[in-house]
């Protein structure tokens, strides 16, 4: 029963709160910055698993092992790094498509992309019993 929580909480929790925050939040799309930041997060973390094979003496995962996999090892990290990227995309997607059915850009600006004027039927009026404007 444990180690299989343990996946279900390394890998499977983290898309589920992604997947929520996708769906049923009002955060909008993240920058295309974003993108190249979490290709290096992910080169990054594939270092540090070869770095725990040269200070631990084992691969954190095992098709990381180049005397096991050979020739499929590159196109194991290539991959995961295309899945990355199609994971980016399908999440800024999701966030599209959510914005859109919501309604949410169009409300939030006029016509032509601006922001409504606010002033249209505001007048300042003064708080009872508030001294501003008379000497005291």
């Amino acid at each position: 029963m444990l180690p299989a929580w343990y996946n279900i909480s390394e890998h499977a929790i983290n898309s589920g709160y992604a997947l929520f925050e996708i769906t049923l939040t009002n955060v909008g799309p993240n920058s295309w910055w974003h993108l190249p930041v979490c290709v290096f997060m992910l080169a990054c973390y594939l270092g540090v698993a070869y770095i725990t094979h040269a200070t631990q003496g084992f691969y954190t995962y095992s098709f990381l092992n180049p005397q096991k996999e050979h020739a499929k090892l590159a196109g194991y990290i290539i991959g995961i790094g295309v899945a990355e990227c199609l994971a980016f995309l399908l999440a800024r997607g999701l966030i599209w498509v959510r914005m859109r059915l919501s309604g949410r850009k169009s409300r939030a600006s006029g016509p032509s992309g601006t922001n409504p004027t606010i002033e249209e039927g505001w007048e300042e009026v003064e708080r009872p019993g508030s001294r501003v404007g008379q000497a005291v």
